[in-house]
């Protein structure tokens, strides 16, 4: 089916009938089938963009449709320019037609008038007017010249109604001249750009890669729960430098501690050679008799069948040396 099919049909007799689709549609409808056309290819990549497999063989198959397309429409322009040139060529004839009859109208009024002029003259003769080789009198003369203008009037308006149809028609071409033209330069884009939507395809899978990718990496960094919640490198090296300023702190803390016990045992160590050496002069102050010795004699405990428990040791008689 083509886009649009007019159907006229003339007769010779000059009944004309016209019934063309394309005096009905109009300038809006014809841009509503341009419309149409890039509506339904925009639908058509809209419901496949998310899948770039899909899109990119979507695009395919909207580029091989243009061919046909672009065809069906030159069809329709062929046929249309084809009954154009018919109603050319009928205003021609009638054009033409209505001219002759004009001219023997035009000159059977001019008998008419001789032939009345020489009735009056004569005075009762019979007055014949010759036309067109054939001898007529005068009541056939009038019905030849009124069959003449019928004949004039009738093609004179047959010739407008061709005029005013072939101007619908002329103006339906120009339309569909244009959508033939816009079609094959959107196909030529088409071609043009298929290579940068290719592209573009590409990009979204890539994207789609490396948000695929990029996800499984935050799954990774969430699993560090030892140093927070991570939420991309920098954020990961914030939270190894807090960890590494803190085992630093302990590490500053045990040395400290350590240098406190160092200190402990400095004193320790000190007042252990001050004993020493307190002990050591008083050794030496008994060696050389300053104080006197005293001999301690061990207590002897006598047991007897009669005895419960031994007796407390007695305390010593005299002062024991000191480390004072």
């Amino acid at each position: 089916m083509g886009f649009l099919k007019p159907v006229i049909w003339i007769s010779v007799a000059g009944t004309l009938a016209t019934g063309t689709a394309f005096a009905v549609m109009g300038p809006h409808r014809a841009h509503a089938l341009v419309s149409s056309v890039q509506g339904k290819i925009n639908a058509s990549i809209d419901s496949r963009i998310d899948d770039p497999v899909a899109l990119r063989q979507q695009l395919r198959e909207l580029e091989s449709q243009y061919p046909g397309r672009i065809a069906e429409v030159e069809g329709d322009l062929a046929e249309l320019r084809s009954q154009i040139s018919e109603l050319e060529h009928d205003r021609t004839i009638s054009v033409r037609v209505a001219q002759i009859a004009s001219a023997d109208l035009g000159q059977m009024k001019s008998l008419l008038a001789k032939a009345q002029t020489a009735q009056s003259d004569s005075g009762g003769a019979i007055v014949r007017v010759r036309f067109d080789n054939e001898s007529l009198n005068m009541n056939q003369a009038y019905s030849k010249a009124n069959q003449l203008g019928d004949l004039q009037s009738a093609y004179s308006a047959k010739a407008a109604d061709l005029d005013a149809n072939l101007s619908v028609l002329r103006q339906q071409e120009t339309r569909l001249s244009q959508i033939a033209d816009q079609l094959k330069s959107e196909r030529a884009d088409f071609q043009t750009q298929l290579v940068q939507l290719d592209r573009q395809v590409d990009a979204i899978a890539r994207n789609d890669r490396m948000i695929e990718m990029l996800e499984k990496r935050q799954e990774s960094f969430a699993k560090y729960d030892r140093y927070g919640e991570v939420a991309s490198p920098d954020h990961v090296k914030g939270q190894i430098a807090r960890v590494l300023a803190e085992q630093n702190a302990r590490l500053n803390n045990l040395a400290l501690a350590s240098n406190q016990n160092d200190y402990e045992r400095q004193a320790e160590a000190e007042i252990a050679r001050q004993d020493l050496t307190y002990q050591t002069r008083v050794g030496a102050e008994v060696l050389s008799g300053q104080f006197p010795l005293i001999e301690l004699e061990p207590d002897v405990i006598e047991i007897t069948p009669d005895s419960d428990l031994p007796p407390a040791p007695a305390a010593p008689a005299g002062p024991l040396a000191s480390n004072r």
